[in-house]
């Protein structure tokens, strides 16, 4: 990226962003795929360092250069972690990126049933989210299961399962059960969080309370 100013020396500024990849190993059609997305996650960073260093000289003020360490820092862990991150710079901005992990064919991995209830446990993010998702993601409470949210959305079941399986692989969505009520339920032992978070306790009665509305 090139930025022209008369207070840059020579009165540009030139900076890249890149992503050290490991070589495909395996000579799976598609796998080079990966590559692209990376390379869009690429021009996200740049375009949000561009805008920083626009409205306060991110870049080209020496006293910055910890806190630019520390975001780049921040988007290596998080990808590599989870293939996504979500890094907040200031008061104005967070970086967002999802890596979408490349698969032969589009195909979905996850085995979605109609009576399988879609449970979101991360905030679906990136440029490449799919006219479907956007058409079932109101209809996704934790409470509906696949058919139904179908039904009430207007779109085809097979669809609605293929894009609820595509949420689960990239790590957007668990599958629970259909609520049954001769089923037999109990808590996982996280339910000591309850006990040891302070901010998940207070933020328990307030989910509770919007579902119910």
């Amino acid at each position: 990226e090139i930025m022209e100013g008369r207070h840059y020396e020579r009165n540009q500024l030139i900076f890249n962003v890149g992503f050290v990849l490991k070589p495909p190993t395996t000579g799976i059609p598609g796998e080079n795929d990966g590559a692209a997305v990376y390379q869009r996650a690429a021009l996200q960073v740049v375009e949000t360092v561009k805008t920083l260093e626009l409205e306060e000289r991110f870049l080209s003020d020496a006293k910055r250069k910890r806190d630019l360490l520390r975001i780049i820092e921040s988007v290596v862990v998080q990808l590599q972690g989870r293939r996504r991150c979500e890094v907040r710079i200031n008061e104005a901005h967070t970086l967002h990126i999802t890596i979408d992990t490349p698969r032969v064919g589009n195909q979905v991995k996850a085995t979605v049933g109609p009576c399988d209830v879609p449970v979101l446990v991360s905030e679906v993010i990136g440029d490449t989210v799919d006219l479907t998702i956007r058409r079932i993601l109101p209809f996704m409470d934790g409470i509906r299961h696949t058919k139904r949210i179908a039904d009430m959305s207007g779109v085809d079941l097979d669809l609605v399962q293929l894009a609820v399986g595509s949420m689960v692989d990239q790590g957007f969505v668990k599958l629970a059960d259909m609520f049954q009520y001769h089923n037999k339920y109990t808590v996982t032992p996280d339910i000591r969080r309850l006990v040891e978070d302070p901010g998940l306790r207070s933020a328990c009665p307030r989910a509770v309370a919007d579902l119910a509305s």
